[in-house]
């Protein structure tokens, strides 16, 4: 099979990358930030998922067709940004950029590579999401971009599965969460975690998901132990 992991070289998207060239599938991967360490056996290329053009460009690079895409790109915090605790911490520049990265990525994503998903084959699209992202599992608030951008995204990808169930129905789309996974976007705020994963644990929980997908499951909102997680 040929599997693109967006955002390859992150803690959970480089342990995609090697949970699948280890299962001897052909693996394409996007790095943005730094080309260095690359994991060899890897077909590697640039990307920004924030730009029409690049992803766009990332397209013509790969084969005709492609049977898993997952794209693990997604931000958080940064420099001189950290998670909204209350509304007045809001920075209007900083949403609309972290919408741009776990959002529109996605989209874009969706848009340049939908011609190579639709073949004879069963393929599957994936966007990592975050339970903090569901409406309806909110009891605590906060965190302002991150749940709306994340919220948004499953959004994306519940109409993506409804307008490919008629276009491309042997395509499965989904969003999945991948637990709280060590990792430098949940550094921060693991003090308290009871469970957390390593990278590797979560890859092969979310690998597992990723297989059990037919055409059936399609539009759904999985979490890593394979239960379904309301919108």
């Amino acid at each position: 099979m040929n599997v693109l992991i967006v955002g390859g070289t992150g803690a959970l998207g480089s342990a995609l990358v090697r949970f699948y060239r280890e299962a001897g599938h052909q693996v394409f991967a996007t790095w943005h930030h730094s080309n260095e360490d690359l994991d060899e056996g890897v077909q590697w290329h640039p990307v920004d998922v924030r730009s029409a053009d690049s992803v766009a460009e990332l397209c013509e690079r790969l084969p005709a067709k492609l049977h898993i895409v997952v794209n693990c790109v997604g931000v958080l915090h940064g420099n001189g940004f950290q998670p909204e605790k209350t509304i007045r911490g809001i920075d209007a520049d900083q949403v609309v950029e972290t919408f741009k990265i776990n959002t529109l990525g996605t989209m874009l994503l969706a848009q340049s590579l939908a011609k190579r998903l639709k073949h004879e084959e069963q393929a599957k699209f994936v966007a990592i999401s975050a339970r903090v992202g569901s409406i309806e599992d909110n009891r605590a608030g906060g965190w302002y971009s991150y749940r709306c951008t994340k919220a948004a995204l499953n959004m994306v990808v519940k109409s993506l599965s409804i307008e490919w169930r008629l276009s491309n129905p042997r395509c499965s789309v989904a969003v999945l969460h991948p637990g709280t996974v060590q990792s430098k976007l949940s550094e921060p705020f693991t003090s308290r975690s009871k469970n957390i994963f390593t990278p590797e644990e979560s890859a092969t929980s979310l690998a597992r998901i990723i297989e059990s997908l037919n055409p059936g499951d399609t539009g759904k909102f999985w979490a890593w132990d394979g239960s379904e997680i309301p919108w």
